[in-house]
């Protein structure tokens, strides 16, 4: 499996912003299409933890609605789904 963007470097709300908007393009663009698939984002379970569960972090991505594929890097391996 290749997992792009999934470096543990610094992550900021900015970022979370700025990954909203590239799927927003992304859903769009299937959409015109045709296609319903779901977009995720995927993170490492590293940031998931160190970053993404601050309140401000969890407001975001409630209001953005993002979906998150939580992955272990080092076994490559899809560790949680959050809707």
């Amino acid at each position: 499996m290749q997992i792009a963007g999934s470096s543990c470097r610094s992550f900021s709300t900015s970022d979370l912003a700025h990954s909203n908007l590239t799927l927003s393009y992304y859903s769009f663009l299937l959409q015109e299409k045709g296609q319903t698939e779901a977009v995720y984002m995927a993170v490492s379970d590293v940031v998931y933890r160190n970053k993404f569960r601050s309140d401000a972090v969890q407001v975001l991505v409630r209001r953005f609605g993002l979906r998150l594929l939580i992955v272990d890097t080092e076994s490559e391996a899809i560790v949680q789904w959050v809707e």
